[in-house]
Parts: structure tokens; sequence; C-alpha cells
């Protein structure tokens, strides 16, 4: 469960903490140390409507050990509820920021993406960040997830990137989590189309696009086949400017 100690929020119900990125990743290295299984959520605009209709997918982030706002429609929810929400924490930051912070002995696993997408991701971030010691990759099209969770007891990393998507990397980590954690895994986190963005095959928004909040239209611009899940975000800002202090509240 999530940590007592983090500020906790509801968004249309959906629970999440607004931490930092540096309190974030602190909670990481915490996770990676310890002696079990963390689950991470980085929660998005669209992940917050497809919990309204997925009843699995909410209770994979209702018993996540910390859930964080990569959206940034989330963290502006919470600004017109009158709450403090200090910043977004993605997917795609979290996994250099993850990867310039472990020690040497840490192991990380890339699972996800489609084939030589990972293998090119970890390459670039070894020559780009720092050398890591990355002990396994498999592609998000490996059809037996049995034969996937053999190649993580194999490896035996403390830390898992999933790549699958969303709900699905979400349902993969909270389905194996005892098994994940049998075989050493402590930070398990689904990181969505990070792989992509770190392999040069999808370019992320230029810094100005970011600032402005545009990274959404930016990204439906280039993927226009992206544009039935952009349909939640307008559901979502309905939502939210209809009532911001019902929609977004404070919970702990």
């Amino acid at each position: 469960m999530t940590d007592l100690s983090f500020p906790r929020y509801r968004v249309l119900d959906v629970p999440f903490n607004p931490l930092t990125r540096q309190a974030t990743r602190e909670f990481c290295l915490r996770a990676v140390a310890s002696d079990r299984f963390h689950l991470m959520v980085t929660l998005g605009t669209e992940m917050v409507m497809s919990a309204q209709v997925d009843s699995e997918f909410r209770q994979v982030v209702e018993q996540a050990d910390l859930v964080v706002p990569d959206g940034i429609g989330v963290v502006l929810a919470s600004r017109m509820a009158g709450l403090e929400a200090p910043e977004r924490v993605t997917g795609v930051e979290l996994v250099q920021e993850l990867v310039e912070a472990a020690q040497e002995k840490t192991g990380f696993f890339f699972y996800g993406s489609a084939p030589g997408v990972a293998e090119r991701a970890v390459s670039n971030l070894q020559n780009q960040v720092k050398p890591f010691s990355c002990v396994g990759v498999v592609d998000g099209y490996v059809q037996d997830q049995e034969q996937v969770l053999q190649m993580i007891e194999a490896a035996r990393p403390q830390v898992l990137f999933v790549a699958l998507g969303c709900p699905r990397q979400e349902k993969f980590l909270a389905t194996n989590r005892e098994r994940l954690e049998r075989s050493g895994v402590r930070l398990g986190v689904g990181v969505g189309g990070s792989f992509d963005v770190y392999a040069g095959t999808v370019s992320r928004a230029p810094e100005w696009v970011q600032k402005f909040h545009l990274e959404w239209f930016y990204r439906l611009l280039k993927q226009p086949g992206r544009w039935r899940r952009a349909l939640a975000l307008p559901r979502f800002a309905f939502q939210v400017l209809l009532s911001p202090r019902r929609a977004v509240r404070r919970v702990s």
C-alpha cells in the first residue's frame, strides 16, 4: 500500500500522490534498497478516465505503493481545486533519473515495446547517460507471459521497467507482484512509450511545447492513430471544470 506519510489526493476518485520528482526519486531508491516489491504507477489523464470504466485497473491503482501525476491535466486540476501539486513526474524522465542515481550493482530489466526498441533504448541510455547494469531485455510482442516471467526470474533485476501501454503494463505488475518479489524485483513501474523515446523511434515534444502544456497535442500530430485515446482529455476537462473542488480532493 501507499506510504501513509505521503500526501494523497483523489482526482475523479482515483488516488495519487502529489510528489516532486526529487521525492519520487528518493522513494524509488529506498524501494530498490528494501526487501520487498513496490508497484509504482505514473498516472496520466487518459489513465484517470480508463479507471472510471475498468474496475480491475482501478483496483491496481488503489493498491499501488506510489501513484505520481504523469499527466499535466492531473496537476492543473489539483491547482484549480486549490491544492498544492508541485509538478509532473513522467515515466520517460523517471527512467533516466533512476539510471543516473542507481548504484553500480543495481540490475535493470526492460520489458516491452516492439522488437529491437528496448535494446536501442538501453544502448543509448548507456552511451548518453551513464553505463549501468541491464540484466535483461524482452520485447512486448512475446506472447508467452510465463516465458517472460522465467526470464525475469533468471535475471533477478532490482528494477523492472514495463512498456506495454496502460493498463496492460500495470496489470502485469499487479498480477505477478508476489512472483516478481521472489525474483528479486524491488521496484516495478509502467513507463508507457519511454523505450521508444530513448531508442529514437519517437521524438518527445520540444521544451517550448512542454512549457505550454501542449505535449498531448504534439503527440497527436505525430501519431494521429491516438485520436481515440485523446477523446479522454476533453471528457476529463469537462468534469474538472464543472466542479474543480469536487473533482480533486485531499484525503490524507
